[in-house]
């Protein structure tokens, strides 16, 4: 199907949620939930995110032959710009002790994909600044 260059999305289904999941798996080992063993529900850890998304919001998906693979058609205007935000981020790195400059690798991050929120961590309000 490919040619050595696109981005392949596959159909995986429907959601399903964790704790479904972790209650299968206990009543498949032939155990009862909450009386044999029981789910800790501990929220978010730093930084995690509940859903991931596949495409930015510009991007979209081609059909292919096969029902449930779809190829990306991504966004590629920007790609110059993009490599000179990437190679800033690079020197940046290099050159400075990144904790200290955490703050700035994080908006260089969000200058090149500017649809990563941060959900749940201390970079949250940089998904509020204008952006130019």
């Amino acid at each position: 199907m490919g040619h050595g260059v696109e981005i392949y999305v596959f159909d995986t289904g429907e959601s399903v949620k964790i704790m479904d999941l972790a209650k299968q798996m206990i009543r498949l080992k032939g155990l009862r939930y909450s009386n044999d063993i029981d789910i800790k529900t501990i929220g978010l850890r730093l930084g995690e995110k509940i859903f991931d998304e596949l495409l930015a919001n510009d991007e979209n998906i081609k059909k292919t032959h096969q029902k449930k693979i779809m190829i990306a058609k991504v966004n590629i205007s920007d790609v110059e710009e993009k490599r000179m935000k990437i190679e800033e981020l690079c020197a940046l790195v290099q050159r400075a002790n990144p904790e200290k400059v955490k703050i700035k690798i994080v908006t260089l991050i969000k200058a090149i994909f500017p649809e990563f929120k941060s959900k749940n961590s201390i970079f949250e309000s940089l998904d509020r600044l204008k952006k130019h």
